[in-house]
């Protein structure tokens, strides 16, 4: 994760950079070609020989793929705390869709921009970028010793801090109307969500007992959150475009409620959920026997 900071704080000036000497098209294009680039000299350099795959069976490439999704479900259904982690991401997927679309446009159309040295208004976007880098940067690294051995039931109550205030960030910079309290809000916001991600990563290795499962049950975490992208933003967009983006971020922000909902009841729980565990396991000898 600090590399990626440390390849954003360097890309960034240089793509705002590309883009004022040339143009917005010209720096996507390169940003583009690059990524390109950098997938092919993978796959050249750096191959797989640690890698086995499974045994070949007679079922087709979209059956196996059923068949993963299938055992991932039911494993999710099995233990009720990766449930609300799934159920948790899809409301952090919907409301990140909303604030990302939209912070832009909110700097510039709603709270304005100041003269950056004369410079292009882009640089100002690239200072934005790089204080957020710089701060996830070192909370991550402080976050990272504190959470080693750290249990469960701290984990969710970590989450529950950083969601209520990624909750409160995102409102704030909404309502935000002078230029430095919605400087000051986005950098808080982009501070949750860089503490949110190694909390939320290390509660959910904890929650999965069975290893050999653990990429199918964080890759259904990260469907989750791009579905909640794909069902709420749509929705978000719709209130930027019949009120106003305040209001459009404002209902963003809100989006976190349910989770901050769940994350309290697991709180209760001692990061988890006994009451549905218990559930499960008085069902699981009859639906043996059925």
């Amino acid at each position: 994760m600090r590399v990626s900071y440390a390849a954003a704080l360097v890309g960034t000036p240089l793509t705002i950079g590309l883009a004022t000497v040339t143009s917005l098209q010209t720096a996507v294009l390169v940003n583009g070609g690059w990524i390109l680039a950098i997938g092919l000299v993978s796959a050249l350099l750096m191959p797989e020989t640690g890698f086995r795959p499974a045994p070949r069976t007679q079922a087709s490439h979209l059956r196996e793929m059923v068949a993963t999704g299938r055992t991932g479900a039911r494993l999710v259904r099995a233990h009720p705390v990766l449930l609300l982690l799934f159920v948790t991401s899809l409301f952090a997927g919907g409301y990140t869709e909303g604030f990302d679309r939209l912070s832009e446009a909110h700097f510039i159309r709603d709270i304005g921009l100041p003269d950056f040295f004369g410079l292009s208004q882009l640089w100002w976007f690239a200072l934005l970028g790089a204080g957020g880098l710089l701060l996830g940067l070192l909370a991550t690294g402080v976050l990272a010793k504190r959470l080693e051995h750290a249990p469960r039931a701290h984990m969710v109550r970590a989450l529950f801090v950083i969601t209520a205030l990624q909750l409160v960030t995102v409102i704030a910079f909404g309502l935000a109307e002078g230029f430095a309290l919605a400087v000051a809000a986005f950098w808080a916001v982009r501070l949750a969500r860089a503490l949110e991600y190694p909390v939320y990563m290390t509660w959910l290795n904890q929650s999965i007992e069975n290893s050999s499962v653990r990429a199918t049950v964080i890759s259904i975490t990260g469907q989750s959150d791009a579905l909640g992208q794909i069902v709420v933003g749509p929705g978000v967009g719709a209130i930027g475009s019949v009120f106003s983006i305040r209001a459009a971020l404002v209902a963003s922000g809100a989006v976190l409620a349910p989770a901050l909902a769940l994350y309290g009841r697991a709180i209760r729980h001692g990061g988890g959920e006994p009451e549905l565990e218990n559930v499960e396991a008085v069902n699981a000898p009859d639906a043996a026997n059925g």
